[in-house]
């Protein structure tokens, strides 16, 4: 998508540096541990619908900034690193060991590892900055492949970071797919915490989500480059590429509002539903003007099967429906 909404995918040409840059930041806050308690109707939505609330390009994004590609994975990538600052030992898509306790390291890897190498890799639960610096050569025999890397992804790591984040911001879950996955990326990239200064704008995102005011968000998202200086790029590009990303959410949540209400407008009024005949009354001018508003607000979510489902094994057919 081109135009006054900018294509986000420019900002995804990262150098090697800007990759590490762009996924070193776990400034996770000690106060609000990962294992942060969710409310019963998010920590119930089940790992397909959470997998639904997040758009493929937010997937793109997230690559782009953990591991760039798939080929450059596969060269780069397989083997364990340490991201740099206050990062733990990294695996697969942006895991990163060190953030994560040793129940959720044990339920997202230990099926795809081999056991000497999934008891070697959890003994870095815990290990962040230096401490994790001087553990990652002893692991360099470890090699986890691409699909491997990707299966993880979407089986753990999207249905845990996605309930994070329906956690931490009200109301997101009634976003476009662009805009919940932009607040995705940045959860799982910065945590779900709320507390301290350097948190001002997921506060205020937050408050904005709460009072309907969801097209003040991008400015949040460019705001917060502040945090950190002009030479962190990689982390620079991230939040634009975040921001451009809600932008297009809010945008085509816009484009399908209009488009719903020329529909209903065009038939005849005996077969319009009781709420569109309510909604094109004479007088109800402002219901037309709000299509056009920009606030990003979206009908809810149609209900669903709440049930907990257990991370399921992908197969390699799933990769050829993902490209990226």
């Amino acid at each position: 998508m081109t135009g006054v909404y900018g294509s986000f995918e420019r900002y995804l040409s990262l150098t090697d540096e800007e990759v590490a840059d762009a996924r070193s930041v776990r400034d996770f806050d000690p106060g609000d541990p990962l294992e942060t308690i969710q409310p019963r109707e998010v920590a119930q939505i089940s790992a397909l619908e959470i997998g639904k609330l997040i758009s493929d390009d937010t997937h793109k994004l997230v690559v782009a900034c953990e591991v760039t590609s798939r080929e450059v994975y596969e060269r780069k990538y397989r083997k364990p690193i340490w991201p740099e600052l206050d990062s733990g030992i990294t695996i697969g898509i942006g895991f990163d060991i060190g953030h994560h306790s040793a129940a959720d390291f044990e339920t997202a890897w230990r099926q795809w590892l081999p056991a000497d190498q999934f008891a070697r890799l959890a003994e870095t639960v815990g290990e962040t900055g230096d401490a994790a610096r001087g553990l990652v050569q002893g692991l360099s025999d470890i090699s986890i492949d691409w699909q491997t890397a990707l299966n993880v992804y979407h089986a753990f790591t999207v249905p845990k970071f996605g309930r994070m984040t329906a956690n931490a911001f009200p109301k997101s879950i009634d976003l476009h797919p662009h805009c919940f996955g932009a607040l995705f990326s940045l959860v799982y990239n910065r945590g779900p915490g709320m507390k301290g200064d350097r948190r001002a704008h997921m506060r205020n995102i937050r408050g904005h989500l709460i009072e309907g005011r969801a097209n003040r968000v991008p400015d949040e998202y460019r705001d917060m480059k502040s945090l950190w200086s002009t030479r962190h790029s990689g982390l620079h590009k991230r939040r634009e590429a975040e921001a451009v990303l809600f932008e297009r959410g809010l945008h085509e949540r816009d484009r399908e509002r209009a488009a719903n209400m020329a529909v209903a407008a065009a038939a005849p009024l005996s077969s319009r539903p009781a709420s569109s005949l309510e909604a094109f009354r004479a007088d109800d001018g402002p219901v037309l003007e709000a299509v056009h508003s920009g606030d990003g607000d979206g009908a809810r979510h149609p209900e669903v099967d709440f049930a907990s489902e257990a991370p399921a094994r992908i197969g390699p057919e799933f990769e050829s429906n993902n490209a990226w």
